[in-house]
């Protein structure tokens, strides 16, 4: 009797002792497959962290969904990169169709922080100096920002990549810079093709020169033009301008001169003409004389195009080839 009975409690704990592997195993997987869904549901929900083009670090919660853009170039951009905007600048010249009906917030230089609130975005893409007095504004709404400014196509390709980031399209966004590095290879002239040029960019009564180190100016170089203001003092308020200084210009004696405005095109390239007019050293220029005097698309020149500067290179080197053909 007594056998039996030390017999059936050693099968009890033997029992007992599987049972108790048991649960712990099971409890070692169900502490598995919760971390794994943690990690999942963590990566699921991570935040976006990235530098902006002016060294900004900017931290969001998430993806951005609803996005304004106060730039016509960066506007441009999200839309090649699959990606969509609720707010938008006046944009003068061409547009593309897409972005027709998006609510403006003014120009890009003067918009409005209350219209821009009321949209409710998540992120706003600004440029440091044109919007430099809302930012502040924006910050303290709780609204991320950031900054561009592309002053190059190297920092071009690399907005486009900040936004590639920013929207978690980076695959789309390196495609893209591809593209551009082709279109600049492709536009490139030949040194003995160089042409003496210079770039007029403002409006009635505000004209400056654009520097080479000026998106224009490193467009033009891109394509083989001589911008032949490269040794001119760069203005405090714009460092990639310079002011228009005639009697350097005579003396440099430019075979081209491209002019881009900030305003209504027609309007100021007549306020210029009048000005020309008036002033008969302009007469003696040889840009001039030929009738080398070519707008530029504002669209294209007036500001960053963003992705759309294969465009702009393209336009450039026509112009430039069909003069030095002629």
């Amino acid at each position: 009797m007594k056998k039996k009975l030390s017999l059936t409690l050693l099968m009890l704990s033997l029992l007992l002792i599987v049972a108790a592997c048991g649960n712990d195993n099971a409890n070692k997987e169900n502490k598995e497959t919760d971390q794994n869904e943690t990690q999942s549901e963590s990566e699921e929900n991570s935040g976006i962290s990235l530098t902006d083009l002016q060294g900004n670090k900017v931290e969001l919660e998430a993806a951005p969904e609803r996005i304004v853009s106060l730039t016509a170039g960066d506007l441009n951009t999200l839309y090649d990169l699959g990606e969509t905007a609720v707010g938008r600048p006046v944009i003068r010249g061409n547009m593309r169709e897409e972005i027709e009906e998006i609510p403006e917030v003014g120009t890009s230089n003067d918009v409005n922080v209350e219209k821009i609130a009321s949209l409710r975005p998540d992120v706003v893409i600004a440029h440091p100096q044109l919007n430099k007095d809302v930012i502040p504004a924006l910050e303290e709404l709780g609204i991320g920002v950031v900054q561009m400014g592309a002053n190059s196509i190297d920092e071009v390709k690399e907005s486009i990549e900040i936004l590639g980031k920013l929207v978690q399209k980076e695959e789309n966004a390196a495609e893209l810079i591809k593209n551009i590095e082709e279109a600049s290879d492709q536009a490139n002239q030949d040194e003995a093709d160089k042409l003496r040029t210079l770039i007029i960019f403002g409006s009635a009564g505000n004209w400056m020169v654009a520097l080479p180190d000026s998106l224009s100016g490193n467009m033009l170089d891109a394509v083989g033009g001589y911008n032949i203001a490269e040794d001119y003092e760069k203005l405090e308020r714009f460092p990639q301008y310079a002011q228009l200084d005639m009697e350097k210009i005579v003396e440099a004696d430019p075979e081209v001169i491209f002019f881009i405005t900030a305003g209504p095109y027609e309007e100021t390239v007549a306020a210029f003409t009048k000005e020309m007019e008036q002033n008969p050293a302009w007469g003696n220029i040889q840009a001039v004389q030929e009738d080398h005097f070519i707008g530029l698309p504002n669209d294209l020149f007036g500001a960053n195009p963003g992705s759309r500067i294969i465009d702009s290179l393209d336009y450039l080197h026509e112009e430039l080839e069909s003069i030095a053909k002629e």
